[in-house]
């Protein structure tokens, strides 16, 4: 079923296991050649429990409308999806864009799933195995498989996450069993429910600030979720399969970015330290990862690299100043 952004529609979701509803959250931006993919396995896993799924999808801006197309194309094969699409007139960012789309949604829970997504057949089954700890204010962190460095097959990628020294977020890296709390969630899959996005929404007026538009806005999320002492917990049997980078035609490195992206990048990683450092050693190792940034730019770029570099400081107090004005505070 489709309904266009802003009309008001009818909660006709058919209750599956335990009742719940859920809301997949969506960003179409220059990703329309996953939306087939991603509709028919979304479709699948809905029929399979047995119940309808609303599906937002946010249109940002105009290189949005190809992937916009390409959803209403597959939603017409799908009987359990429920899509909206709503249509901002520029790029939002992932911030904005997923503030927006989980405004728009109705569900208990809610999952912000990148378009270049495949969702496993039992994904919507798994998530009524945890519907007590989605009545919670937590995260769920979900399996993700990926087959980024290898020449066949899935392998497992950055499952669960950590934020390392340089308050970046990279694999564990130690061994997790399933209920075990962990730091964070792949940022590709998020998964929680009202509970959490309320809380969330009183803090900071979405799931995100939308000042950091694209980049670290995951790492940002899940230390503020730390120092709230708010759980994540690992629950390897909901998964989905991830292509990575399908907005960029599958390159997300830092030397891929465009001198602009790579500004916002570096912009992100000092606001959010700013934000949430609060010993000695978080302002050391954040130096210490500033001269990695400044190094990787000179590597990329030369001296353009070092202009680039420069131009990110002014973009990261601009960012703190907005932030601070919509909502009082910048913490």
């Amino acid at each position: 079923m489709l309904t266009a952004a802003g009309e008001a529609r009818p909660r006709t979701f058919r209750g599956g296991r335990g009742g719940m509803t859920v809301s997949i959250v969506t960003l179409l931006w220059r990703n329309e050649r996953y939306a087939p993919a991603f509709m028919a396995s979304l479709e699948a896993a809905a029929r399979l429990d047995g119940r309808s799924i609303e599906l937002i999808a946010v249109e940002n801006g105009p290189d949005g409308r190809a992937a916009a197309d390409a959803l209403l194309a597959a939603v017409a094969d799908a009987d359990h999806i429920e899509l909206a699409i709503h249509r901002a007139s520029e790029n939002l960012g992932f911030a904005g864009g997923a503030n927006r789309g989980c405004a728009a949604a109705t569900g208990d829970v809610l999952v912000v799933a990148n378009l270049d997504l495949e969702f496993d057949p039992e994904f919507i089954v798994r998530l009524g195995d945890v519907e007590g700890l989605l009545a919670t204010p937590a995260f769920v962190a979900p399996m993700v498989t990926s087959p980024i460095g290898h020449s066949g097959g899935d392998v497992i990628d950055a499952n669960p996450l950590r934020r390392d020294r340089f308050h970046r977020h990279l694999a564990l890296g130690e061994p997790v069993h399933p209920g075990d709390r962990v730091p964070a969630a792949n940022g590709s899959c998020l998964i929680f429910g009202r509970s959490l996005y309320d809380r969330r929404g009183a803090a900071v007026g979405g799931v995100f600030d939308e000042e950091y538009h694209s980049y670290y806005e995951d790492v940002d999320l899940f230390w503020w979720a730390d120092r709230q002492a708010i759980p994540t917990w690992w629950v390897p049997s909901i998964r989905v399969h991830h292509h990575q980078g399908g907005s960029f035609g599958g390159k997300f490195r830092f030397e891929d970015r465009t001198p602009r992206l790579r500004a916002s990048v570096m912009a992100n990683y000092r606001l959010t330290v700013w934000r949430h450092a609060k010993r000695p050693m978080d302002v050391a190792t954040w130096l210490l990862g500033e001269v990695g940034y400044l190094v990787k730019c000179l590597k990329c770029s030369g001296p353009a690299g070092a202009a680039t570099y420069a131009r990110s400081w002014p973009l990261s107090i601009r960012r703190l100043r907005t932030m601070r004005s919509r909502r009082g505070s910048w913490r």
